[in-house]
């Protein structure tokens, strides 16, 4: 199995037994993968822009 670990964990929860309804809670796994996955690059983003504002309460003349 190769891929990036989001994506090798996606395809086990929806294939490998664990007991109980699987693929229901798979797919429910899945759904909310998505929204945080969003979620986080957002977050970088809010940190990349707070950084950059950091830097020009240092230095004003810093505008990139």
């Amino acid at each position: 199995m190769s891929g990036t670990p989001t994506g090798v964990a996606r395809e086990l929860m929806l294939t490998r037994p664990a007991g109980g309804d699987n693929k229901a809670l798979g797919e429910r796994l899945v759904h909310i993968e998505r929204p945080v996955t969003a979620l986080g690059g957002l977050a970088l983003d809010v940190v990349a822009r707070a950084e950059w504002i950091e830097a020009i309460l240092r230095d004003p003349l810093q505008i990139r």
